[in-house]
């Protein structure tokens, strides 16, 4: 990317920009910059001048279209190189291009004889669906920038109008920007939880109870285990007045369940608090009936505090609450990190850094299932898997998974005379004599 001479006292808006992605690419450059020969037969070709400013960004930056982590940090938008504005449409049936009000749609526009007209296009946005048009009059381009906004055209509208070139440069050197201060401060989180996965756990229950009364008092001595250090603290439900009593939590998530087209009733609800210690908690509910495979309690830490992160012990003693509190199926604790790329890999849940599982999931040789490093003990009427804290997101939910997929296996069928806890010589009884880590 060529600099730019001072002689030539390009706008505020170019220098921002040039200088914002030259930061990005820490200074390994992008596009190499256009000639004036290559500039010039440009004009030529479309048959009118380009904008001072824009001239002036295709000699020092032929287009913006990074790759590779640059693109991470700079996000979607592009800039059209010179061969790009050679080849670019010119005519686009759209929003007329006087200044407009409102959000007009395109055929609204079209079927009143309104048209486009004659315009260049600079750049897009492909994540927000939008072309960013300057237009020719005279056979001059310029001076405005319009936002043409929509994906398809009956959808059309008139976006933001930049008064000038430099004007819209300015918008996307912030936006880019915005972009890169996001995603670094998301990389930097997530290796901080690779780091301490249990900074800001997020424990997952599913499972849940039969009945609403019975899920809402297992709510209710769940959050206050969570707040026991400010039993006083409140706790706010999101567009919901709750007077802190059972009865009341009952009546909330009753007035919080929706009726599905197909009879069912679902239930979404999310309750919050802030201790005086600085740690938040956020304590989420997705409940069906009937039940469904998505239905879930979820138990987030939001932020830790004056105290710091939670230690990896206080996080095993939350499983176990939530486990003998709602007697549910499974419970897992994991970071964000983890849990993220259980999902894109399509990973089958549960798995996470910890693994709760409730005796009768478990099969008849899980007693002979090799954990290799990962931890096990008997707690809570079931078995706690614990996966080492310095393994990495990506090992702990294959890894997690895959043991729970064996321990599973060959599952027998419910026996109402079978013993389902360590008295009698049950199952766990038998399965940790000798196996104890």
């Amino acid at each position: 990317m060529a600099s730019i001479d001072d002689e030539t006292r390009p706008s505020d808006g170019l220098v921002t920009w040039l200088g914002t992605v030259a930061g990005l690419v820490e200074g390994a450059g992008t596009a190499a910059s256009a000639t004036a020969e290559r500039v010039a037969a440009l004009e030529a070709q479309l048959g009118l001048v380009l904008d001072e400013t824009h001239r002036r960004l295709l000699l020092a930056q032929d287009g913006w279209e990074p790759t590779g982590r640059t693109k991470e940090l700079a996000g979607p938008v592009r800039i059209a190189s010179v061969e790009w504005l050679g080849r670019a449409p010119r005519t686009f049936s759209g929003p007329a291009l006087e200044p407009l009000t409102g959000a007009a749609t395109a055929r609204e526009l079209l079927d009143a004889g309104v048209t486009l007209g004659d315009c260049l296009a600079v750049a897009v946005d492909p994540f927000y669906g939008a072309t960013y048009l300057v237009p020719v009059r005279d056979g001059r381009a310029g001076p405005e920038v319009v936002t043409l906004a929509g994906w398809a055209e009956e959808d059309t509208f008139i976006g933001e109008i930049y008064p000038s070139f430099a004007d819209f440069l300015g918008a996307m050197t912030e936006q880019v920007a915005t972009h890169a201060r996001r995603f670094v401060a998301r990389e930097t989180k997530e290796a901080r939880a690779r780091e301490v996965w249990h900074a800001e756990p997020a424990v997952v229950v599913r499972g849940l109870p039969d009945t609403r009364q019975q899920l809402a008092s297992g709510l209710l001595t769940l959050m206050g285990r969570l707040a026991r250090s400010q039993p006083d603290a409140p706790w706010e439900i999101a567009t919901r007045r709750w007077d802190g009593s059972p009865a009341g939590l009952e009546r909330v998530m009753s007035e919080a369940t929706r009726v599905l087209p197909d009879g069912a009733h679902v239930l979404f609800l999310t309750a919050s608090t802030r201790l005086a210690d600085g740690r938040a908690w956020q304590v989420s509910v997705t409940r069906s009936w009937p039940a469904a495979a998505k239905d879930h309690v979820l138990l987030l830490l939001r932020s830790a505090g004056d105290g710091g992160p939670p230690a990896p012990g206080e996080v095993d003693a939350l499983v176990v609450e939530a486990a003998e509190i709602l007697s549910p199926s499974s419970v897992t604790a994991s970071s964000t990190a983890a849990n993220r790329t259980a999902t894109e890999r399509g990973i089958p849940q549960p798995t996470g850094y910890r693994v709760w599982l409730r005796e009768d999931q478990l099969g008849t040789a899980a007693a002979d299932v090799d954990g290799g490093e990962i931890g096990r003990r008997a707690v809570g009427g079931g078995v706690m898997l614990s996966s080492p804290d310095g393994w990495p997101p990506d090992q702990v939910v294959v890894e997690a998974s895959a043991l729970v997929a064996r321990l599973r296996e060959a599952r027998p069928e419910p026996d109402d005379g079978a013993p389902t806890s360590d008295e009698g010589g049950g199952r766990l009884s038998r399965w940790f004599r000798g196996r104890r880590r």
